[in-house]
């Protein structure tokens, strides 16, 4: 008796796999950053930060090498839908005050983000991949402006850029040309929510000098092409 190979179901099945991947992968990380929030002092030092964010960092990069290099745009709706419902949670539940320096710093860096998704991008990345990524990085503004405090310190946030421009720079040299999306914006998320903690962290001593300050450096920082 011959059984008919079913190529469809086989495929039905793997972006399944894939998808609960990225799932538990969202969802442990998460439970992971709401320990390290709910446990940090409200002055905790950038160090203490850092040790939480290499701690995130090894977890997202065992998703990043259990993730398909071809992730589907299926795929990757799916996993955006999921991120997006679980920071409607974290929206909700958030401050809503945030200095303009700290939207401004925000943006410049989802701007980043968006850049590098493009660049990193495989030459046959559909609209819809690239759509994915904008509306994820849009909803990580959203986040970070509610979550920031009012009256972050220079000094602090500079630290943080530091860490940030360190990580982003690993993770561009070690992406392969024609890294998925999936991948990138793991990568892209891991920043943005230590950005987001370290804002939440900060103390609340800055004056407008000081922020203008911030402001300057971090455009040397980010400079637009």
């Amino acid at each position: 008796m011959v059984t008919k190979f079913d190529h469809n179901l086989v495929v039905s099945e793997n972006v399944e796999l894939v998808n609960c991947q990225l799932l538990v992968g969202a969802k442990h990380l998460e439970d992971k950053l709401s320990v390290i929030a709910k446990n940090s002092s409200p002055n905790a030092s950038p160090v203490q930060l850092l040790v939480g964010a290499k701690h995130l960092e090894d977890k997202l990069s065992v998703i990043a090498k259990n993730s398909s290099p071809n992730a589907s745009p299926v795929q990757l709706l799916v996993g955006a839908k999921h991120l997006e419902d679980k920071l409607s949670v974290i929206a909700k539940n958030s401050s809503a005050n945030a200095s303009p320096v700290q939207l401004l710093v925000g943006a410049k860096h989802l701007e980043d983000k968006l850049s590098v998704i493009a660049k990193n991008s495989s030459a046959n990345a559909s609209p819809v991949q690239l759509l994915v990524g904008a509306k994820h990085l849009e909803d990580k503004l959203s986040v970070i402006a509610k979550n920031s405090s009012a009256n972050a310190s220079p000094v602090q946030l500079l630290v943080g850029a530091k860490h940030l421009e360190d990580k982003l720079s690993v993770i561009a040299k070690n992406s392969s040309a024609n890294a998925s999306p999936v991948q990138l914006l793991v990568g892209a998320k891991h920043l943005e929510d230590k950005l987001s903690v370290i804002a939440k962290n900060s103390s609340a001593n800055a004056s407008p000098v000081q922020l203008s300050v911030a402001k300057k450096y971090f455009s040397s920082l980010f400079p637009v092409p």
